[in-house]
């Protein structure tokens, strides 16, 4: 009977202790795979499309036979996720014939939408990784007891940085996996002796190797450990040792036994290599077929990229600053500080303490466990610190060796606890207080641990060391993120609306972007071109503001601006969605080179083409400066179609614009305000917008032709004060108000403006033509005008209603042989059908004084320098370039700088060409005297600038590639040949340095 109830009660242990193992089974299992598996869909990571491209390629090489072709990647090698990838297909391919889906293996493989599949390849890749820590499991068992292997594959399963990487098609993680098993291998080979774990810990090595090469460090590992092993083994195994020698040689591992041979002889290390060279070699079907390739694939991009550290790729945001050469050699010691949980640091930091105390300060043989943990902590740091180029990625093989000194300290309290507890009740076996106290703690610190990292589901990367300081601090000393929040970003998007017809500027995102995003994207270089404000929205993660991705200023003036949508995790932002403004009139292309960009402006819904004479344009401009000095003025004007200005105002930058408006590179919204004058005929006139220096032109910009045509209908609404004041009667119910010279100085062959001031005291019955002429001190006429248009012929005079007053301005291009001297205009009215002159109706409207051109010495600035020297007569300092877009032509404004060399007595002219260039054929062309005869040669004076005006006008369709020729020109047209004998001096792609206007 006695017997029957022992036996029974040892079956009721054993059953027991089968459950509570089912139940710890159970929860590991979930443990470790529900945070993997689960909600897999979220942010896309650095590069996992280029990565599943190459999965895929890898295993379509396999389906077709083509096993040469399985040589695919970038050096990395990358070569066990694309088996996994290849067994996972397979797997989904089989089930769907199985459920009646025939659809063919490569579709299943390769679909048309990847992102469809995305998730579910992530699947794959977790489900390795989380059963690559449960095998970990009976390996730490074996060298440690179920209690530490509990502990630490808790740790391991419910560790954020290890987890963030675990769910994206990398291959951080799974080497992370890898290298743990080969190195926990080798320890349960020393600990045990079996030749089965050996062979295991290599052939994990070799998979680690096939993933990145930087698993590479593995093999270092296992060489030191087998041979501090081996040298521990021949001391034991000495003659001449004392018992105690052995005792302190064997130290805390009395297990590693003397007569493990296979040790002792050093084969034990090539059995591993060779296991790794099997798995190495075997699984990379490349090697069979394309051996010198792949050697060369592994050497050029993989060798000195073992830990991917180019010479080009090191820059890295690290401190507080960009680091273009590496962060150097504290970044792994802050971002283990910053990034690993609280306890993880704490267990490591204490278990290496009791092992440096208990070797050093006992003078006790090493402890070869943890000793061989700690060499491959300090081996694959030293491989990651060494290289300049450091990622946070690159830390993640280190964290299971963390986590599994972590739980030998947490073991080590639960013992003394459970010794502590025994003390207090004597009677009790100190096994029964260990095994009632272990598991419920187990419990407790597993259901902590799961607490805390809930709160992070499923966006583990955005896990920081709550103690390590503010969120502020962690977004200063480390980057931020790989893309957390785009995707919620562009989802919140896509529920405003179809997002179809929308652009996004989208940066380095634009692989994550895609599969959320509908309409068009536009990548990063669209920031810094301009283009980005044609776009509808804008959208950056915070790793590109650390590595100023994007222009610091555009982003400055988009947070000027409510945010569309911020993507928040636990105390910082990741991802920022902001609206681009869209003024109703874009500008394309307006650029003037070192000054400013302009992108666009509106009228707030007024209606260009219902204006009327007295109203106000008000605009709201938005342009970037790009170098304006503060004496430029951004000027806009309305100009008539003979290029008067009617209206001229400064665009003014908005008060919250006032201070950034002065910096380089700064976006600025301002406000223009144009006064159409109460007397302003009715007509078609055009929007204009440039800088100036002075009264001296710096250039204009292009401006649309929607935006820039405006139309002035109705009666002039009242009088404007002209200069000089007339009130002359000139015609039945016409009355010449006033005039407007645009100068008294003139020289030959200068423009000048004659702007009249027109009354109609009754209704006018005829239209009249306008004659001027002008007179020399003699009342002799030198130059006439005839059949002007007293305003235009829009606007006949019989149009004009009784008592009403408008103005008409009137260009005056004087003869270049005009003499010097005192001149005075003329002007009478005729019957635009007769033409007969009024006799009694003449009136002068001014006096100019023609004086010699001036000489100037210094060089005024110009838009493109040269310095070509044309014989012995000039050089051709630079030049600027402008042109008009119209309907009936490209003109193309061409401004020379002239230096003269010296004076002579032979007369020169200048010849242009605008030649297109694929074809040789010219387009137009133009010869002329300097300046338009104002400034011949033969009055030049050594030293001095002659500024050269000229304009070309070509058809309508305009070339894609246009050469602007010079010459110049002898009167026996021989030209003047360059110092390199070229007879002319050639400005290539015109097209592509014009500053064009719209007509």
């Amino acid at each position: 009977m006695a017997v029957f109830t022992v036996r029974e009660k040892k079956d009721d242990r054993q059953s027991g202790l089968l459950i509570k193992r089912v139940l710890l089974g159970v929860i590991l299992i979930a443990l470790v795979m529900l945070p993997r598996l689960l909600n897999l869909d979220i942010f896309i990571g650095p590069d996992e499309m280029a990565e599943l491209g190459r999965d895929n390629n890898f295993t379509l090489a396999l389906t077709r036979g083509d096993l040469a072709g399985t040589l695919v990647g970038d050096g990395k090698p990358s070569v066990t996720l694309m088996w996994i990838n290849t067994v996972g297909v397979t797997g989904k391919w089989l089930w769907l014939r199985l459920s009646g889906d025939p659809r063919p293996f490569e579709q299943v493989v390769d679909p048309e939408r990847p992102f469809s599949v995305w998730p579910e390849r992530r699947m794959f890749l977790a489900l390795v990784s989380g059963l690559q820590i449960l095998a970990a499991w009976p390996l730490l068992r074996r060298i440690w007891h179920e209690q530490i292997a509990t502990i630490a594959v808790g740790l391991m399963a419910l560790e954020p940085f290890l987890l963030a990487f675990t769910r994206i098609i990398r291959g951080d993680a799974l080497l992370a996996g890898f290298m743990i098993l080969s190195l926990l291998g080798a320890l349960a080979f020393l600990k045990t002796g079996q030749r089965g774990y050996n062979f295991f810990s290599g052939a994990m090595a070799g998979l680690a190797l096939l993933t990145k090469l930087s698993g590479g460090a593995i093999v270092i590992t296992i060489a030191l450990l087998y041979g501090i092993a081996l040298l521990n083994q021949q001391k034991a195994c000495s003659p001449t040792s004392s018992p105690e020698q052995i005792r302190k040689e064997d130290g805390l591992n009395s297990s590693f036994r003397r007569h493990h041979l296979p040790l002792a002889r050093g084969s034990a290390f090539f059995i591993w290599a060779f296991a790794a060279a099997i798995i190495f070699f075997g699984l990379w079907p490349a090697w069979w077929f394309r051996p010198v390739e792949t050697f060369d694939l592994l050497w050029n991009k993989g060798l000195f990229h073992a830990v991917e550290a180019g010479q080009g790729g090191a820059e890295l945001y690290f401190w507080g600053a960009v680091r273009p050469s590496g962060p150097g050699l504290w970044f792994y010691p802050v971002l283990a500080g910053l990034r690993l949980t609280p306890w993880l640091l704490l267990g490591s930091f204490i278990a290496v303490g009791r092992w440096l105390w208990s070797t050093f300060r006992w003078r006790a043989g090493p402890d070869l466990t943890l000793l061989g943990v700690l060499i491959y902590i300090g081996v694959y740091w030293l491989v990651i610190t060494l290289p300049d180029q450091k990622l946070d990625r690159f830390f993640t093989p280190i964290v299971p060796a963390l986590a599994i000194l972590t739980s030998v300290e947490i073991a080590n309290v639960i013992q003394w606890l459970s010794e502590r507890t025994n003390h207090r009740s004597k009677q009790v076996p100190i096994t029964f207080h260990i095994s009632r106290l272990t598991y419920p703690a187990i419990l407790l610190i597993g259901l902590a641990l799961t607490w805390h990292v809930s709160r992070y589901h499923p966006l583990y990367s955005t896990y920081f060391n709550p103690l390590s300081g503010p969120p502020q601090f962690w977004e200063w000393a480390l980057p931020i993120g790989h893309g957390e929040g785009v995707n919620t970003a562009l989802l919140y998007l896509s529920s405003q609306g179809d997002m179809a017809a929308k652009t996004l500027v989208c940066g380095t995102n634009l692989p994550r972007c895609e599969p959320f995003f509908s309409g068009k994207l536009l990548s990063q270089e669209n920031l810094r071109s301009g283009a980005w404000f044609k776009a509808d929205y804008v959208l950056w993660h915070a790793d590109e503001e650390q590595m100023d991705v994007f222009p610091a200023e555009v982003l400055a003036y988009l947070r000027r601006r409510p945010a569309v949508y911020v993507a928040r995790y636990h105390g910082l932002d990741y991802t920022w969605l902001y609206a681009v403004p869209r003024p109703a009139f874009l500008a394309s292309d307006a650029r003037l080179e070192g000054v400013a960009r302009l992108y666009g402006y509106d009228a707030a819904g007024q209606d260009f083409a219902g204006l009327k004479p007295g109203d106000t344009v008000n605009l709201r401009v938005y342009w970037q400066n790009e170098g304006q000095a503060q004496q430029q003025q951004f000027w806009w004007r309305v100009v008539d179609g003979s290029g008067y200005v009617w209206s001229e105002a400064a665009a003014r930058p908005l008060p919250e614009f006032e201070a950034a408006a002065s910096q380089i590179g700064a976006v600025v919204e301002g406000a223009v305000t144009l006064i159409l004058p109460a007397d302003m005929p009715p007509g078609s006139y055009t929007l204009r917008a440039g800088f100036a220096r002075a009264k001296e032109e710096v250039g204009q910009f292009s401006l649309p032709a929607a935006g820039s045509k405006l139309v002035v209908s109705g009666v002039p609404v009242g009088s404007s004060q002209p200069g000089q004041v007339l009130d002359h009667p000139l015609a039945p119910g016409l009355r010449l108000h006033g005039y407007d010279l645009s100068g008294d100085k003139v020289v030959p062959g200068e423009t000048i403006w004659l702007t009249l001031y027109w009354q109609a005291v009754s209704s006018i019955q005829r239209d009249y033509a306008l004659t001027l002429r002008l007179l020399d001190s003699t009342g002799q006429p030198v130059q006439e005008w005839h059949d002007l248009q007293p305003v235009s012929t829009t606007y006949p005079t019989s149009a004009w209603p009784a008592n009403s007053s408008v103005r008409g301005p009137q260009p005056m291009s004087l003869a270049s042989e005009l003499a010097p001297g005192q001149y005075r205009f003329e002007l009478s009215l005729g019957d635009v059908v007769t033409s007969p002159t009024l006799a009694a109706d003449k009136a002068e409207v001014g006096v100019i004084n023609v004086v010699s051109r001036k000489t100037v010495f210094d060089a005024p600035p110009m838009q493109f320098p040269a310095k070509a020297v044309f014989g012995v007569i000039a050089t051709l300092l630079g030049y600027d370039l402008a042109g008009d877009l119209s309907p009936d032509g490209v003109r193309v404004t061409v401004t020379l700088y002239w230096q003269a060399q010296r004076s002579t007595p032979q007369p020169y002219q200048v010849n242009l060409r605008l030649v297109d260039s694929s074809s040789n054929t010219t387009l137009a062309e133009q010869t002329a005297e300097p300046a338009q005869g104002s400034a011949p040669t033969t009055a030049w004076q050594a030293g001095e600038i002659i500024t050269d005006r000229h304009e070309l006008v070509t058809a309508s369709s305009q070339p894609a590639s246009v050469n602007l020729e010079i010459r110049f020109l002898a009167d026996t047209l021989q030209p003047a040949l360059l110092a390199d004998g070229q007879p002319f001096f050639v400005v290539p792609e015109v097209q592509q340095k014009v500053s064009w206007r719209t007509q």
